[in-house]
């Protein structure tokens, strides 16, 4: 097929002016992203030095709240610096001033250094109003940008003539020499047209000395040689075909439609079909390559029959099935005319060498990914070290590590301090001993003779021992070996913490652990551990002890009528008369409420009456002034005595407290010795009574639930109500009688399991009936740790009338807990396991919940209110208030403070970080609690810590 004719000239041309315009393209691109970039930059810098400026200039203006100097300031900002615009708002995104902008549009979004246009739109910028490092609020402002539109379009269109003009230049050049130069080549044309005709005789004459003269004398030479090459190309093709055809590899000749037209016999060494049958095959060469890789090799082979390939490998399928691995180069090859042929392709059988390659590759593989590994343990352990200074450095223990020939290798700053060490005195490769004798705050320990006794003197072990530091502090200190991983020693590390408050804090909870807060006696928890250490030592020597239980005649009236500071004054007034009179041997202890205990060894019957005798007009004679009033009360007084009256501490604790019962029944102001016979009768007569007025309110439905709320101290917002347990009258069913009446006796006759189940049943009920109640929390008595059924109870209630376990709270009294510690942790563990928040109540009521809190896994722990009460007034309530509460949010549980009873309470206790508050100051127990009718349900308490 002829190809069009193109004249040179008209190639020449067009090419030249495709160049031209390329470049003008190029030009005009390029001067495009040059001026996206310098107006990036300039936009850049301007907003930052616009930042800088604006933020010095209104940032006091904000902090201070004077809006209206920011509003000058705005103003005179936007004078000559092309700001369109600035709004400032505050750090709630409320705005307080506006110069250029109407406030009830809504401001654009904020623009990026990408959306700068070249039409001078507006630039809009929000930055951060800081001060001194604190964020007041927040600018939003606007600029133009067309004074960068403006000059960069002058430079474009400069840039633009310039070239145009070039390309008008070159082109005009161009042409006048073109139409010269083809000339001659027209005349060669024609010659070249005459010889392919079959005149090879043909010469031309054309005399000159440039390249185009060259070119004729060329051809007139080729012209003579022409019938030599013919006969000399047939000698070629066949010593060609004889190569071609016995060569090791396989050699193909595909046309460039992708039909094979040739192939040599060494197709059938490697493939196993002869020549004839691949030249046969219709889709040649897909049946030599397996399934897997046909479909990209044909690709490959398609796209590269205009270009080279080098070592394509394939995997290939012989005639028998089996397969091998084969490499493929090919090369397009041309007639000469220039004629595109097709692909010269060479194939040879590449297995060993793919074999070998794959074992190389695993081989490179493993190595990189050992070399991944080990750089990123580098990294890790880089990071490791800097986040460990890190963490040592902003610690306050102290740290010293020492390698194994005891050279220091690293000390902190807390370190230094502790031991007093001369501020930028480097300690590291100083021996062990050399740098502790540079300390100026050594323990007294280390001022002995010989030079290693410094070393002596910390070598306490691995246990931790405790350092008088000459400065008053208490360092505590211990040391760990240091090993490597094959066990080899690297040197110890000394771990030194002072300790001076933690033991000044220990010595007061302990004081306050053992002494009631308001009269400064010892209290129920001492007297525990006295009684059964005096009764231990009375047992072993055979010697008597005395016990003497007594409270306050009409202690109660008094409370009722003049309030609970009286009460209080004379309770104060009491216990100091009483001590006065106790001699050295005796004991005074107040139990709680208006109840004291007297504790006496070695009392015997002749001393007996003597020493109640004394106890009761010692009481008769305090006077105390309250209001205008002079008040006084008696006591009522039960003696009893270990081993006459009793053969074990709660047996003796149950006696005495039953002869003051018989004191009061004989017209008080009097004391009792123990007596078993009236004991008993009374005893079985009272619990007969109460045992069946209880069964009979079971029975007949006189027990009911009043709710108290318990709210945030932050708010306060109520996020759950404690139900409360009350008793109607048989005989009044207006009057409602108090559980401290029947719960005791209901705890003896161990009906109180059926009272709890009954509570917890009516507020499951309560809260499947009304799905927006709060939480609700309900008190246990400690008798249920018995009952191990009782949690399983609670979650099948839960399960059968729908209600999340998070919405029911379980209170268990913190002496009960602590008394029987093992059934408690089993019984709190399966509550928890139901799902329920569990509240540990009277929380604090002895020392020993400190120690067993690790434990007893409650969620809610409720302050004793003995020290809540008179917080405001008692120095020792608010210091043991606030070690429960960093305690409690150092293990993760949530405080409640209860007997709330006025708005100076309720702060104290907002300011000790106690996070939720029940008292009559915030409501009252109600059977209509409001709360049982909330539209919404209350969200759960979870404060934040």
């Amino acid at each position: 097929m002829t190809r069009r004719f193109t004249p040179l000239r008209t190639k020449l041309i067009t090419v030249t002016l495709i160049v031209q315009l390329s470049l003008l393209g190029l030009l005009a691109a390029n001067m495009s992203r040059v001026w996206d970039r310098v107006a990036q930059e300039s936009v850049g810098r301007r907003v930052a030095e616009l930042n800088v400026l604006l933020n010095a200039a209104l940032a006091p203006a904000l902090a201070a709240q004077d809006f209206a100097a920011g509003f000058d300031l705005m103003e005179e900002m936007r004078e000559g610096r092309q700001i369109e615009y600035l709004v400032l708002s505050d750090r709630r995104g409320k705005v307080v001033a506006a110069s250029g902008w109407n406030t009830r549009q809504a401001l654009p979004p904020v623009s990026t250094l990408t959306d700068i246009g070249r039409s001078g739109e507006l630039f809009h910028v929000s930055a951060p109003v800081m001060l001194a490092g604190q964020r007041y609020g927040e600018l939003r402002y606007g600029f133009s940008t067309g004074y960068l539109a403006e000059s960069m379009g002058r430079l474009f269109w400069q840039t633009v003539i310039i070239a145009l003009i070039s390309i008008i230049v070159s082109s005009t050049v161009l042409i006048l020499f073109g139409l010269k130069l083809t000339r001659a080549l027209t005349k060669l044309m024609h010659a070249t047209d005459v010889v392919a005709a079959g005149e090879a005789e043909l010469e031309l004459d054309y005399d000159r000395n440039d390249e185009i003269g060259q070119l004729v004398d060329h051809f007139n030479g080729m012209a003579g040689a022409l019938r030599e090459r013919i006969a000399a190309l047939k000698r070629s093709e066949q010593r060609l075909n004889a190569i071609a055809n016995y060569t090791y590899g396989c050699e193909l000749w595909v046309s460039q439609r992708g039909r094979l037209k040739w192939v040599n016999p060494a197709v059938e060494r490697l493939t196993g079909y002869s020549p004839d049958e691949c030249m046969t095959m219709p889709d040649f060469p897909a049946p030599l390559i397996m399934e897997c890789d046909r479909a990209d090799v044909l690709r490959r082979l398609r796209n590269g029959l205009d270009s080279s390939g080098q070592d394509m490998e394939f995997r290939g399928l012989r005639k028998d099935g089996s397969e091998y691995w084969g490499a493929v180069s090919w090369h397009p090859i041309y007639s000469s005319s220039g004629e595109n042929l097709g692909i010269r392709a060479s194939v040879r059988d590449a297995t060993e060498i793919k074999d070998t390659q794959l074992v190389l590759s695993e081989a490179v593989i493993e190595l990189q990914h050992a070399q991944a590994l080990q750089q990123r343990y580098l990294d890790k352990a880089e990071a490791e070290k800097a986040r460990l200074s890190a963490l040592l450095g902003a610690m306050s223990i102290g740290i010293l590590f020492v390698d194994h020939d005891e050279r220091v290798v690293y000390h902190n700053s807390s370190f230094s301090e502790l031991w007093g060490m001369p501020a930028g005195r480097l300690l590291i490769g100083m021996h062990f001993v050399d740098a502790m004798r540079q300390s100026g705050n050594q323990p007294e320990v280390c001022f002995l003779g010989s030079e290693h006794d410094v070393g002596r003197a910390l070598e306490g072990g691995h246990a931790p021992l405790e350092l008088d530091m000459q400065d008053g502090r208490v360092i505590r200190h211990s040391y760990q070996s240091v090993t490597g991983e094959q066990g080899a020693a690297l040197g110890r590390v000394w771990v030194f913490e002072d300790v001076t408050e933690r033991h000044r804090t220990a010595e007061r909870l302990v004081y306050l652990a053992e002494r009631d807060s308001l009269t400064g006696l010892y209290n129920r928890y001492r007297f525990q551990e006295d009684l059964a250490r005096l009764l231990a030592d009375a047992e072993r020597n055979k010697r008597c002890v005395g016990l003497m239980f007594f409270d306050l005649d009409e202690f109660k009236y008094v409370n009722d009528t003049f309030g609970h500071g009286a009460g209080d004054s004379m309770l104060i007034r009491v216990a100091q008369a009483i001590s006065g009179h106790v001699r050295r041997n005796e004991t005074l202890y107040r139990l709680g409420g208006d109840e004291f205990a007297l504790l006496v060894p070695e009392l015997d019957e002749q001393s007996l009456a003597p020493l109640a005798e004394r106890l009761v007009e010692s009481v008769g004679r305090i006077t105390v002034a309250y209001e205008g009033q002079n008040l006084r009360m008696g006591t009522s007084v039960g003696v009893a005595l270990f081993p006459q009256h009793a053969s074990s501490g709660e047996e003796l604790v149950a006696n005495a407290d039953m002869a003051m019962y018989q004191a009061k029944a004989a017209g008080k102001n009097t004391w009792r010795r123990f007596s078993p016979d009236q004991n008993i009768a009374r005893e079985v007569v009272d619990r007969w009574s109460w045992s069946e007025r209880i069964q009979h309110a079971l029975d007949q439905g006189l027990f009911e639930l009043h709710f108290q709320g318990i709210y945030e101290v932050s708010g306060p917002r109520l996020t759950h109500l404690e139900a409360l347990l009350r008793m109607r009258d048989q005989h009044d069913s207006n009057k409602l009688i108090s559980p401290v009446q029947f719960i005791p006796v209901a705890e003896k006759t161990g009906k109180i399991l059926a009272i709890d189940r009954w509570v917890i049943r009516s507020v499951v009920e309560r809260l499947a009936d009304n799905p927006s109640l709060p939480p609700v929390s309900v008190n246990i008595s400690g008798r249920s740790f018995d009952d191990p059924t009782l949690p399983g109870y609670i979650a099948e209630l839960l399960v059968s009338h729908g209600v999340r376990p998070e919405r029911l709270y379980v209170e268990v009294t913190e002496t009960a807990a602590v008394s029987d510690l093992h059934d408690a942790q089993q019984f709190i563990d399966a509550l928890r396991e139901t799902g329920c928040h569990v509240c540990l109540d009277d929380f604090g009521a002895g020392f020993a919940s400190f120690a067993y809190l690790k434990h007893l896994k409650a969620d809610v722990l409720k302050i004793d209110g003995a020290f809540v009460r008179d917080i405001t007034h008692d120095n020792d309530s608010q210091i043991f208030v606030q070690g429960i509460v960093a305690m409690a949010h150092g293990m993760g549980k949530l405080t409640v403070a209860e007997f709330v009873e006025n708005r100076e309470t309720l702060d104290m206790l907002r300011n000790f970080g106690v996070d939720m508050v029940q008292g009559f100051f915030l409501d009252k127990p109600q059977a209509d609690h409001p709360a049982l009718a909330s539209p919404a349900p209350a969200a759960p308490a979870q404060p934040a810590l």
